[in-house]
């Protein structure tokens, strides 16, 4: 009788022991949730409707992003524009000057495009074209001044030196401001891009100096005198010359027509010499001679364009001699001759 009432005691005790664990494991089965705001699991029938938050479960509306642009809003105290633009100027007086520059290439183009973004094109525009302005009337000027008429040759080479540095010097002036001239030049019509401006103010120069273009033109037409001469002449310097009229546009009207009356001159005169010196076929290779000579110029040195030249050559060696009717005889000859 005791054994069976210690057994039914103890059972009764396990009973007991048991239902925590039931409950223990319903409540852990049931749906839950991580809606509390400390990450903790928390069963979907244990929370409520909160004043002010959406009931858990329930999809929320999409939130939309927006990206603004704001290049065109940059402000930045004025006290940087003239920090940046005496940067700017720095560096393009170091060019000029042909010394290094203290700032690097990265840094200047990035002051000049937020001086862009800060509505500081125009003024960025008329400063530069100011500063070359500047460097081209002083140095030309000075340069025209030291070298006495007598010295035509030097006076050209010289010329021509600060010509081929300009050019250099605008190259990397334009790659500093770059964004200038593809953003402010694109969008005004009346604005030359940099490089144009460059070889603007060069011509500029040289036609309200009236007296330096005159030595400049008379100084080539003098080499090529020489050279048609036989005399040995710097045909890179000539050519270089030549090349710098035709970029400042003046070669027509500052160079070409000065170089048709010299050739009219010296072929008019040196016709009426030689018709009486040779005989017909002598006259005639010579003729032939002359007009292979002023092709090879035309190709040489030249611009293409100066196709009269050739038939001012031709005008002026047989041309002129209508009481010389034999000379005719020949001209169909020689135009065979020459040209096949």
């Amino acid at each position: 009788m005791v054994k069976r009432k210690r057994s039914c005691e103890t059972s009764s005790m396990d009973d007991d022991n048991k239902q925590p664990s039931t409950k223990l494991s319903s409540a852990t089965n049931a749906p839950t949730s991580t809606g509390g705001t400390n990450g903790f699991r928390v069963p979907v029938h244990s929370v409520g409707k909160s004043s002010g938050s959406a009931i858990i479960g329930r999809p929320t509306a999409a939130k939309k992003i927006t990206i603004k642009n704001l290049s065109g809003s940059l402000v930045l105290p004025d006290a940087y524009k003239i920090e940046a633009w005496n940067r700017l100027r720095e560096s393009v007086d170091a060019i000029h000057q042909s010394t290094s520059i203290s700032y690097s290439l990265e840094d200047l183009c990035q002051a000049v495009q937020n001086l862009c973004t800060m509505q500081f094109s125009r003024n960025l525009y008329d400063e530069l074209r100011l500063l070359c302005y500047r460097h081209i009337n002083s140095n030309l000027s000075v340069l025209s001044g030291q070298l006495a008429p007598e010295e035509p040759v030097l006076f050209l080479r010289s010329l021509n030196t600060f010509w081929l540095k300009h050019c250099q010097q605008m190259i990397m002036i334009r790659s500093i401001f770059l964004y200038l001239d593809r953003t402010y030049v694109m969008q005004h019509v009346n604005a030359l891009s940099i490089w144009d401006t460059g070889l603007q103010l060069f011509g500029e120069f040289l036609s309200q100096h009236n007296t330096v273009l005159i030595r400049v033109v008379d100084g080539v037409l003098m080499l090529i005198e020489r050279e048609r001469s036989g005399d040995v002449v710097d045909l890179n310097l000539l050519k270089s010359l030549l090349r710098m009229f035709q970029d400042l546009h003046i070669y027509e009207s500052s160079f070409e027509d000065e170089f048709l009356k010299a050739t009219h001159n010296l072929y008019s005169v040196e016709g009426k010499r030689l018709v009486h010196e040779f005989d017909v076929p002598e006259y005639l290779i010579h003729v032939k001679v002359r007009l292979k000579e002023e092709e090879e110029r035309i190709n040489t040195y030249l611009d293409h364009s100066s196709k009269p030249l050739i038939t001012l050559v031709e005008h002026q060696l047989l041309g002129l001699y209508n009481c010389l009717s034999h000379y005719y005889l020949f001209a169909f000859v020689l135009h065979i001759f020459v040209f096949i």
